[in-house]
């Protein structure tokens, strides 16, 4: 307790302060000249971050999806380095003489294409390694733009797991992120929340859904959970084999999510489920799983899923990309957490380039920035000034909840501070407080969700029978409530009786 009370304090007052931030006259952003939709976003995200004019490059015959090996050379990788040389950018892994303006980051517009195709082998080949393939994400290609790299396989990124600026000094490698979604609607949220949203900072729960099939992700998403904790923000953490209920009544104010791992996009994020489920504008929204980028137009994967209901920042993978090779959930979320742009942070957890991971996002959006966050007053920072005031002690930290009950954001700290104490294993606190917050919520989906926890801390205490009980009297009364498969989906977990299937 008094090393989570040390890293609080820490968080609170000595906040790393990054040098520099990056400068958008670092940034380029690329645009595919024959989709309207993509030349206009280019033009507008470039107008709200102040990005030279001169730093659009629009690039022609292209069409979105996959893309040839010779199609990319030809009309992506050749032409950006022709287009640098007569503009005089300088690529951070290649020199082109004469240049005089380092780049470091580059922005894809929607419609350009996602991955690259391998080389077609005769067939009477050998097939290669499962890391020696030359397929990549187009993304993931650009990093090394300007550099002379053998094609086949995955190169190790030297910015991986460092802390830097995008500056003078930077590892010699690229971040490249990429705007695009499901629909024009998503994509203009995607380049003008970011910008709206930074000026206060990013506030909000995060939710972190463990529960996947190899420890190495596990390892990420408990760390995450950590630096989540570390940071004051109220945490949502889910730990059981399964992915969130369908329609499960999700907080709207959501600021992170990190899961895995399924497919297709499921739980209150399927495009189909009810609840109306909705993001906190701005918000980071990743789940792993091999092909969730494969498209970001269909809103079956989860790139696509997570973009539609909201989220401004997103990441996924275009081919199968293996595990340990994606984007490392843990250094992604700290690195956001002290300031860092999401150019950055994606690049400090990228472990390789010239693979099958993309970043989908406003590469110059700092979610977290400490300077705008300073002076906040909400529900989030008042939770965070609270622990700091109670030492994160859940006895002085009750007496505080419970003392403002009654006020606007009662229950919202009550909820808060049962989840906080359900991870210290101190359920006699969760039951009281998800309960409180049950009985102060005025919306039916807060109402529910609390009543479901309240349920799940009742089972951890020892108190089934009265679980079971609250659960079904919720479920009679909710025959007409979009939360209604959640709610038997909780009642089944703890009592083990599956619905019956409707007859044909």
């Amino acid at each position: 307790m008094k090393g989570l009370l040390r890293c609080l304090l820490l968080a609170a007052c000595l906040l790393p302060m990054p040098g520099r931030a990056l400068e958008p006259s670092q940034v380029v952003v690329v645009y595919n000249a024959a989709s309207e939709l993509s030349k206009s976003t280019a033009e507008r995200y470039a107008q709200l971050r102040r990005i030279p004019a001169d730093n659009l490059i629009g690039l022609a015959e292209l069409k979105g999806g996959h893309i040839s090996r010779l199609d990319f050379e030809q009309k992506i990788r050749l032409p950006l380095l022709a287009e640098g040389k007569r503009r005089g950018l300088r690529w951070p892994s290649g020199y082109t003489r004469g240049s005089t303006r380092q780049i470091h980051a580059m922005v894809l517009m929607p419609d350009m294409p996602l991955g690259i195709l391998g080389t077609p082998r005769p067939k009477d080949a050998p097939p290669p390694g499962k890391m020696a393939v030359d397929h990549a994400a187009v993304d993931s290609e650009l990093m090394l733009l300007g550099a002379n790299v053998p094609l086949a396989g995955m190169l190790n990124n030297p910015a991986y797991n460092k802390e830097f600026r995008l500056g003078p000094g930077a590892p010699p490698v690229m971040a490249v992120c990429r705007i695009d979604g499901p629909d024009a609607d998503t994509i203009r949220r995607m380049i003008e929340d970011p910008v709206r949203v930074e000026k206060q900072g990013l506030w909000g729960w995060a939710v972190i859904d463990r529960g996947g099939p190899y420890p190495m992700g596990e390892e990420w998403l408990a760390a995450a959970a950590r630096q989540t904790q570390t940071a004051g923000m109220p945490l949502f953490y889910e730990t059981s084999r399964r992915t969130l209920a369908e329609s499960f009544p999700l907080m709207t104010d959501t600021a992170v999510y990190l899961g895995w791992y399924t497919h297709p996009a499921n739980g209150p994020f399927k495009p189909a489920a009810a609840g109306g489920f909705r993001f906190a504008p701005g918000a980071v929204a990743v789940h792993i799983h091999s092909n969730s980028a494969s498209s970001v137009k269909n809103a079956t994967y989860w790139v696509g899923a997570l973009l539609k209901r909201g989220a401004a920042v997103t990441a996924g993978n275009v081919f199968e990309p293996y595990l340990g090779p994606c984007l490392h959930l843990d250094v992604f979320h700290d690195r956001l957490l002290k300031g860092y742009c999401v150019a950055e942070a994606a690049l400090m957890a990228s472990p390789v380039a010239s693979w099958q991971s993309l970043i989908l996002g406003d590469p110059l959006y700092r979610p977290f920035a400490p300077e705008s966050r300073r002076a906040a007053s909400n529900v989030y920072a008042e939770w965070k000034r609270l622990r700091l005031e109670c030492r994160d002690a859940p006895a002085a930290l009750a007496r505080a909840v419970r003392a403002r009950a009654q006020q606007a954001h009662g229950a919202a700290l009550a909820e808060m501070l049962a989840w906080h104490c359900a991870e210290q294993g101190k359920n006699d606190y969760a039951v009281e407080f998800f309960t409180q917050a049950c009985g102060h919520y005025t919306h039916l989906r807060d109402r529910t969700r609390a009543a479901i926890m309240a349920a799940t801390a009742m089972v951890n205490d020892g108190q089934k029978d009265r679980a079971i009980e609250t659960l079904r009297r919720w479920v009679a009364a909710g025959a007409d409530s979009p939360y209604l498969p959640a709610l038997q989906k909780s009642l089944e977990a703890i009592t083990g009786e599956q619905k019956p299937k409707a007859k044909p």
